[in-house]
């Protein structure tokens, strides 16, 4: 194992927690779209994720206000899925019942961006195996942003419902309010 890949092997975001609203739609909303599945359940909290493995704990609060655009906080929680059939499953799910605000071919991953009912942002991507990723000469990963092909992906897709075992959620950015202070 070369050190490139050695410390994304060894940890993992085990699950993310976001307070909502609305618990009832954002639940819906989850379980549609990104093809979550209910784990556990109370009066104003929800765990969900792929099998018995818990991805996202969505806690209610009525009175929680939405971060504005000059807060820091989360940017968006990025979904890993394990295949392109997943992550076109997931596509068409997407543009059957919500809204898909953009998509990227990252060179090193496939990504669809999207915005939940209470305007957090979310990634559903996949890697490509690590073999493929472009290196540049000094070294580093080559990154980029271009446009990602849909139709290929649509093409992939089991038309499944639900998130296969092995989805993860492979990040988290966040958003800071000046580069500066942070």
């Amino acid at each position: 194992m070369d050190s490139r890949s050695i410390f994304s092997d060894l940890t993992s975001i085990g699950r993310a927690a976001l307070t909502v609203q609305d618990l009832d739609r954002m639940v819906s909303f989850y379980c549609t779209i990104v093809g979550l599945s209910v784990l556990e359940t109370s009066a104003d909290t929800t765990t969900l994720g792929v099998g018995p493995e818990p991805l996202l704990v969505l806690i209610e609060d009525k009175s929680a206000q939405p971060r504005t655009p000059q807060q820091a906080g989360l940017f968006h929680i990025a979904f890993r899925y394990p295949t392109d059939v997943a992550l076109g499953a997931a596509l068409d799910r997407v543009q059957s019942e919500w809204n898909l605000d953009g998509a990227a071919d990252h060179l090193v991953s496939e990504a669809l961006y999207l915005t939940d009912p209470e305007n957090n942002g979310l990634e559903l991507y996949i890697d490509r195996p690590r073999g493929a990723w472009p290196y540049r000469a000094n070294g580093t990963i080559k990154i980029g942003t271009v446009p990602l092909a849909l139709d290929g992906l649509t093409q992939s897709s089991d038309g499944s419902q639900t998130a296969p075992t092995g989805t993860t959620i492979g990040h988290l950015h966040l958003a800071v309010s000046s580069i500066d202070r942070a």
